[in-house]
């Protein structure tokens, strides 16, 4: 079975040069593991504006309140995340992850 690894976290701003990119802060991170295909029992809390994602599969992830990764009309509300890349994606508050392998 397929799984993806999802980790919420508060994110920090830090300046690299000209740009100020958003950085995971490691204190406070949250993890859960989903087989696939199913959505996750986590949702993102107050100040956890990062969640990053890491698949053991190809695979199409959906984000949101009530994500759903299912094709409709030729489209997916999903991205698609390749196996053993972290993949690192802003969240909003109460935000939940849904996922199928591709």
């Amino acid at each position: 079975m397929s799984s993806l690894i999802v980790t919420y976290s508060r994110a920090f701003p830090n300046v690299f040069g000209s740009q100020v990119v958003d950085v995971a802060v490691g204190a406070g991170a949250r993890s859960e593991i989903i087989t696939m295909p199913a959505a996750g029992a986590l949702a993102a809390q107050a100040g956890e504006g990062v969640v990053v994602l890491l698949a053991d599969a190809d695979c199409w992830v959906a984000v949101g309140p009530a994500p759903d990764t299912a094709e409709a009309g030729g489209a997916r509300a999903a991205w698609p995340v390749p196996a053993g890349m972290p993949y690192p994606l802003l969240v909003a508050e109460g935000d939940t992850i849904a996922v199928e392998a591709r």
